[in-house]
């Protein structure tokens, strides 16, 4: 704590900010601050354009800084800076789209089942059900849990167009039909997933030699 004064009345004066009153060494007339930490009056110094020059503690630098840091966005945290977008004010945050990005996160924990063929027209095959075999997981799909597609991937490897879609097992179209022409691919994305709830999914087309994948997630209800 810092308290300065021209000492102009030293009597009147010490006796009201009850500090030491300055000895005969330091004659009245000058600019004078008091500091508390030594216990001693200290003269302000000028430099020779007629300014006073003040020290200024690195504590309180320290602090000045940090008040503007946080004028521009920067605040810190335990582990170091955090900063924030000058428009939105949002934290800027690093993601690893493991918890927020669909694909990501279906690339580490979805499943992946065989492709299926289709050995009769409009006969359809199961793609992903409770005891096919499947890629990942071995088993196939988890009774009691529900499935969220986000890639249906078809192959016509015939030698004319074809149509092929989603179904369950009471024969429901689960999407829409989709036209290929011979030798053609589809891959069929849905972002935010298809979810289709706890049911096996089956492919059917109107042409045997059709095949189809499906790619998503099983999560507990």
């Amino acid at each position: 704590m810092v308290k300065k004064v021209n000492i102009r009345a030293v009597d009147s004066w010490s006796s009201v900010t009850k500090v030491p009153a300055p000895d005969a060494t330091q004659p009245a007339g000058y600019n004078y601050v008091y500091d508390l930490g030594g216990n001693l009056w200290r003269r302000m110094a000028g430099n020779a354009a007629g300014q006073l020059q003040v020290s200024i503690p690195a504590t309180v630098t320290a602090d000045i800084s940090d008040r503007a840091n946080r004028l521009v966005g920067i605040v810190y945290g335990s582990q170091g800076q955090i900063r924030q977008n000058a428009g939105t004010l949002e934290l800027v945050t690093e993601d690893t789209g493991e918890n927020t990005n669909p694909r990501r996160y279906e690339k580490l924990h979805g499943f992946v089942p065989v492709f299926a063929t289709m050995t009769f027209a409009l006969t359809p095959v199961r793609i992903w059900a409770v005891g096919l075999a499947a890629i990942n997981p071995v088993a196939g799909r988890t009774a009691g849990r529900i499935t969220t597609v986000y890639t249906f991937c078809i192959v016509n490897p015939t030698a004319g167009p074809i149509t092929a879609w989603l179904e369950d097992v009471a024969t429901n179209i689960l999407t829409p039909l989709y036209p290929l022409l011979a030798g053609e691919s589809l891959v069929v994305e849905w972002v935010a997933g298809l979810n289709l709830g706890d049911i096996d999914v089956y492919l059917n087309s109107d042409t045997a030699g059709v095949m189809g994948q499906v790619l998503g997630t099983e999560d507990v209800p």
